[in-house]
């Protein structure tokens, strides 16, 4: 069983504010063109971070995404603040930003001695002519000059206020018996600060946990007791998860070379192809102990100066033999590079003539985690 756990804790006061945002019935992100590749949305600095700031600091996001094309559009996007349960709110900009909600994305890289040519765009959010007023959730939308109606992708990010509640979050053995070698529990202890103060917490406060970017793991919990200004979340059904094994691994840093994890590249038809090794189903082997990155991405090309425009792409063929296929679901490649999403742009597809799922999914160069998760049927 998976030692750890990466968890992300949701904390909403009202419909308005808090101290971080949730995913139920959600504003969807979403990718709207086949030429828009590789979007990151990260704190400055920390590419490998969740898209959360913090409220009345410099923090700010850092937004990267590349188009293929020979040559640069222009691109706008827009900040919408969201409710707790990911609707637009009811309220207009000047409540939420001290400044503009619409701004250009003027900085602009062509690729280098790559040979799949792109542009490569970024830009910082919030910038040095607006603020954000208040936390909670944010769509961020971007789209063509003039063409509003018409986006090329969304993107959720959160605005926090850690200043109102102290957290305190342990991963412990499952107080349920019979699921100790197979699960964990998560113990939350919450407690208001100096600066904040709760009157009713069964109605103002709602919690959230997340296990790493896993859409269909995220979970409210119920308070389960009050004890004077301490307000515990323990021993909920909401609070186990599977532990599950740790991730897979894909190394494309260097595609001209067969890495570990992969059996071979080749060059067809002016595009990379990297094939990597046949998946073995875990699903009933021991829990094996290896490095990850938690599902995350990171995106590197060895023997340059700077990744994200000298970074090439490749196909990446991901293969699971299976002598049939399974009627009762279907099998999926998750993480950041596939956007959490469990859906038809993750699915892997059967083969009946060569005995395996497959899936394929055009990458930049770069040190990728992921699952091969089974979805039953409903």
């Amino acid at each position: 069983m998976n030692k750890y756990i990466t968890l992300c804790f949701v904390l909403i006061f009202s419909p308005f504010t808090g101290i971080f945002a949730q995913k139920i019935d959600p504003v969807n992100e979403q990718v709207f063109s086949d030429k828009i590749k590789t979007i990151i949305l990260s704190p400055a600095g920390s590419e490998m971070s969740p898209p959360i700031i913090e409220l009345n600091t410099n923090e700010r996001l850092l937004l990267q995404f590349d188009e293929l094309a020979e040559e640069s559009n222009s691109y706008r996007y827009k900040i919408q603040h969201c409710t707790a349960e990911w609707n637009f709110s009811d309220l207009k900009p000047n409540q939420y930003i001290d400044g503009f909600d619409d701004f250009s994305i003027d900085n602009q890289k062509f690729s280098f001695n790559t040979i799949q040519p792109y542009v490569h765009y970024s830009e910082f959010i919030p910038n040095d002519m607006t603020k954000l007023k208040v936390s909670g959730n944010y769509l961020l939308t971007v789209f063509p000059q003039n063409d509003e109606e018409n986006p090329v992708f969304t993107r959720q990010f959160r605005v926090k206020e850690s200043s109102l509640l102290n957290i305190k979050a342990t991963v412990v053995i499952p107080s349920n018996v019979q699921e100790r070698k197979k699960q964990q529990e998560v113990e939350l202890l919450l407690s208001a600060t100096e600066n904040s103060f709760i009157q009713n917490p069964k109605d103002y406060l709602k919690v959230y946990i997340q296990q790493n970017g896993r859409k269909d793991l995220f979970r409210k919990i119920n308070l389960h007791s009050i004890r004077g200004n301490e307000y515990a979340y323990i021993w909920n059904p909401g609070n186990y998860f599977d532990g599950g094994n740790e991730f897979r691994n894909v190394d494309i840093k260097n595609i001209k070379i067969r890495s570990r994890y992969v059996d071979r590249v080749e060059y067809i038809n002016g595009e990379n192809h990297t094939y990597l090794l046949p998946e073995k189903d875990k699903s009933n082997l021991p829990y094996e102990t290896m490095d990850d990155i938690d599902g995350k991405m990171k995106i590197h090309a060895d023997f340059t100066t700077d990744p994200q425009i000298e970074g090439d792409y490749t196909w990446v063929h991901f293969t699971l033999p299976f002598s049939n296929p399974r009627l009762d679901g279907s099998f999926y490649i998750v993480g950041q590079l596939t956007n959490w999403d469990l859906d038809e742009s993750s699915k892997m597809q059967y083969d009946a003539r060569k005995g395996a799922y497959f899936f394929q999914k055009y990458l930049k160069q770069g040190y990728y985690n992921y699952h091969v998760l089974f979805k039953p049927v409903n």
